[in-house]
């Protein structure tokens, strides 16, 4: 259900990488092997992999990748901007405040590397859908706009909170697969704050054998509910997370990236180095 690949070594197996390919498959092995499970932020993981490039003689602020524009949905408050935050390590992006009164939407570029030229990522943290019509009519003309260009759509949803998923699945359905080719690959639905969903705590930021059982069930549910709309969705981009736990950020990240396409070998590496639980 929660798998990792290590795809990205097709994007840096061009003449020009290949031989700095193999060091940084070598990297990751190193990296493994040290175990730095602790590591839950993508800053925190891409300075550690820098040093790592340092060592081998590598400037990452010289290696030009592609940038993933990846664009963020769901309704209001499900963690839109707490899992943006979580991902990169940064408070990019204010938390708690209504932002569904927004006009326009922007994409903002965020750069890993210091001193690169290149953005590694940008986002689009778009307001949440069902407030108000008019909130949503707006709403519904931003996605129109900006969606087509998005290399991946990460949608967003509270895990202990499903009973929202018929009328999420309304946006998807005449909204958000319209404005991609209805090209169902590009989109993760990510299940946040999913240690609430059953009364025991993590483990040592893991979650019980019960907890985990429930969560795979509920991702089979809504995956059945998804088919019934006739959407071809992956069981595999269905991905439980906690954005205040940072818990399996790292596996989000490596399925928004194989949505994209596999863009940014830098990213790519990052996310498949085997550290996500």
């Amino acid at each position: 259900l929660w798998p990792h690949d290590m795809s990205w070594r097709r994007h840096i197996s061009t003449k020009r990488f290949y031989t700095r390919s193999i060091k940084l498959y070598t990297i990751s092995k190193i990296i493994i092997t040290r175990k730095l499970m602790k590591i839950k932020s993508l800053s925190e993981l891409k300075t550690k992999v820098d040093q790592y490039l340092g060592v081998l003689g590598i400037d990452s602020s010289n290696i030009v990748g592609e940038t993933i524009k990846l664009a963020l949905v769901g309704a209001t408050s499900v963690g839109k901007s707490s899992t943006i935050n979580a991902l990169i390590g940064l408070n990019l992006c204010p938390i708690g405040h209504i932002g569904n009164t927004t006009k326009e939407a922007a994409w903002v570029p965020f750069t890993l590397t210091p001193n690169s030229n290149q953005p590694d990522i940008e986002l689009l943290d778009l307001p949440g859908w069902g407030i108000s019509k008019s909130v949503d009519k707006t709403y519904k003309q931003i996605l129109k706009e900006n969606l087509p260009v998005a290399d991946a759509v990460l949608w967003v949803m509270k895990a202990d909170a499903l009973g929202n998923l018929a009328y999420d699945l309304d946006w998807i359905k005449n909204i958000i697969l319209p404005s991609i080719n209805n090209d169902e690959s590009k989109i993760i639905l990510g299940l946040n704050q999913v240690q609430k969903v059953y009364d025991y705590q993590t483990i040592n930021g893991e979650l019980s054998s019960i907890q985990k059982e429930v969560v795979n069930e509920k991702c089979w549910l809504i995956h059945d509910q998804i088919k019934k709309e006739a959407i071809n969705f992956d069981i595999n981009n269905i991905q439980p997370y906690s954005s205040s736990e940072g818990y399996r950020l790292l596996s989000l990240l490596s399925s928004l990236i194989k949505a994209s396409g596999n863009k940014g070998w830098i990213l790519q590496l990052i996310s498949n180095l085997e550290l996500a639980k």
